[in-house]
This record gives structure tokens, C-alpha cells and sequence, in this order.
């Protein structure tokens, strides 16, 4: 009768290493166990001042109908636009465009307000009349067309 030729190590190694285990000499190739079935939405919870934890979207809902904090960012961020705005006209004063340059700069606003603008309509800046707008609307604004 036909006898196999003992493994070497060397291929012991290679067997054992597969997508369930490990290179290391002697290790096991069980399956890991299956893994409980996650949630479809995160369970953000929310602590309060009374102690009581809230899910996110109760909380979302809420700042939504009522305000809370969401509306007080909001209303500070809006309340900081103007020093924001004199701040990029002070750094922008003196401003002289290169005449060799292919690009022109057409305005200088503050990053937040940039990514606002741009949330409401992707080609804001492309479009003479939305910076003439914009220039009415907000004096402070450095806007050069």
C-alpha cells in the first residue's frame, strides 16, 4: 500500500494560510463566528442637561421644529459674515492683478460664505449678474469684474 511522504513545514504554512487564517506555524483555519447584524442607521446618542441620552434624529427633529442649538450657531455665524467680510477686504486692499496671468480674480469672500454660495448654485461665480448681486447686497465684498 502507498504511503503519503511526510509534510514539511514549509508547506504546512502554506496550507494554513488561507482566508480564514494565519502564516504562523500551528495556527487553527476555524471560520470566525458570523458577526451579529449591524444596524442600518448609527445609534448616535445625544446626552442632555437632564441625563437622559437622545437619538439623533429625535434630536435633529427637534432643533428642526423648535431651534435649540442648531439655531443659535446659525444666528452667530450669521452675525460674524461682516467682520469676515472687512477682514478679506482689509487683507485684499491694494490688490494688483497681474496682467501676464491667465487667471483673473473675480472676487474675495470668505471661505464659509464661498462654500454657502456654492451650495446654492454650483456656478455662482460664473455668472456676471449673481457678483454684481452679490456686490449690491454686501458692500464690503471685493468684487472686481
Amino acid at each position: 500500500m502507498w504511503v503519503p511522504p511526510p509534510v514539511s513545514d514549509k508547506v504546512k504554512m502554506i496550507i494554513a494560510a488561507n482566508k480564514y487564517g494565519s502564516v504562523r506555524p500551528g495556527a487553527t483555519t476555524r471560520k470566525p463566528k458570523a458577526l451579529a447584524a449591524t444596524p442600518v442607521a448609527p445609534m448616535i446618542l445625544i446626552p442632555t442637561a437632564s441625563g437622559r441620552r437622545t437619538l439623533l434624529k429625535d434630536w435633529w427633529h427637534k432643533e428642526c421644529k423648535e431651534g435649540g442649538f442648531l439655531a443659535e450657531y446659525i444666528r452667530r455665524e450669521k452675525g460674524m459674515m461682516p467682520q469676515q467680510l472687512r477682514k478679506v477686504a482689509r487683507l485684499m486692499a491694494g490688490f494688483k492683478q497681474n496682467s501676464k496671468s491667465d487667471f483673473r480674480l473675480i472676487a474675495s469672500v470668505p471661505a464659509r460664505l464661498y462654500q454657502r454660495l456654492k451650495q446654492e448654485d454650483p456656478d455662482f461665480f460664473s455668472d456676471n449678474q449673481n457678483l454684481k448681486n452679490l456686490r449690491r447686497d454686501n458692500p464690503d465684498v471685493v468684487v472686481k469684474l
